[in-house]
């Protein structure tokens, strides 16, 4: 982790704080798609997440958008900056990512998927069978469609052996309309059992084909619920905020927070964090029905 990215950090998060006594927050992927009666023409980037998707001292695999963290968030690296400064917080989150290498060192090559044609081959499948998306397309050239996917993958350990699979699918919208509106979300998949990262029962289980399996199931559904978001079938405004306690993504610890619980089936819930953008779990939450320790009835749709 480059010095130069914690000062921007610390800057961002002094910012932040500004904003936030100012009154101002920075919530676009709480808002609903502002594009829902138009045509959509949707790319899937093969552009590299940057590190405001990835916890400090992750791993992120060099080749591929697989992260891999074992880490509490920003919370670590704070209490590193707070005992040591700044040089501490790099030493920190440099010493956490390079024990992750260490576990992964020899079976790299089965933890870096492909997820740009992965997530290709899902949207080309969900578009071409699935009836009532007529204004969705993927067009010509995927680089220039105004509504941009980036797909990545974080394996976040919900305790000291066991990781926990995440897809994500990062949306981005450029309004080509005049006067229309920008807009991004994150579509945010943790379904599967956590499982240790390498050995008998690991994530690299059989050369890998584990993990490709369940992350192509996890785009699918990631996807299915991105197309009710953007034809407005999925956020309610009505739906109460609760207290969510969890393991959210890059938190190993039960992190409370606000949350709007938009779907209940029996498979899965889908939650709604009313949280700043710039938290990485920010976004669309597909999890499972004993994901959250605090539930409240009556939401299921």
């Amino acid at each position: 982790m480059k010095l130069s990215y914690i000062l921007k950090k610390a800057a961002l998060g002094a910012l932040g704080l500004a904003v936030l006594f100012c009154g101002g927050c920075s919530t676009v992927m709480t808002h609903p798609f502002p594009g829902q009666e138009i045509n959509v023409t949707i790319g899937v980037t093969d552009q590299k997440t940057g590190d405001e998707d990835w916890a400090p001292g992750s791993y992120h695999l060099p080749n591929a958008n697989v992260c891999i963290a074992r880490g509490q968030g920003e919370e670590d690296a704070d209490k590193a900056q707070a005992f040591f400064g700044l040089i501490g917080r790099a030493v920190a989150v440099g010493e956490s990512a390079g024990a992750i290498q260490k576990i992964i060192q020899g079976q790299e090559d089965k933890f870096g998927m492909d997820m740009e044609n992965m997530t290709k081959d899902c949207l080309d499948q969900e578009l071409a069978f699935t009836k009532g998306f007529d204004r969705f397309s993927t067009g010509k050239d995927w680089k220039t469609a105004p509504l941009q996917i980036t797909p990545y993958a974080v394996l976040s350990f919900v305790d000291e052996t066991n990781a926990r699979l995440w897809v994500v699918l990062k949306v981005t919208w450029t309004d080509p309309t005049p006067n229309g509106k920008n807009w991004n979300c994150r579509y945010l998949v943790g379904l599967g059992d956590p499982r240790p990262l390498v050995g008998e029962g690991g994530w690299c289980a059989s050369d890998g084909n584990l993990l490709e399996t369940m992350t192509v199931r996890d785009i699918q559904l990631a996807l299915q619920v991105m197309f009710d978001d953007l034809q407005g079938k999925l956020r309610n405004d009505q739906v109460p905020q609760i207290n969510s306690p969890a393991q959210w993504m890059f938190y190993k610890d039960s992190h409370p927070v606000l949350a709007q619980l938009l779907r209940s089936t029996p498979d899965y819930d889908i939650f709604l964090p009313i949280v700043e953008d710039t938290e990485f779990f920010a976004g669309i939450n597909i999890v499972p029905k004993h994901f959250i320790f605090t539930r409240q009835t009556g939401a299921e749709q």
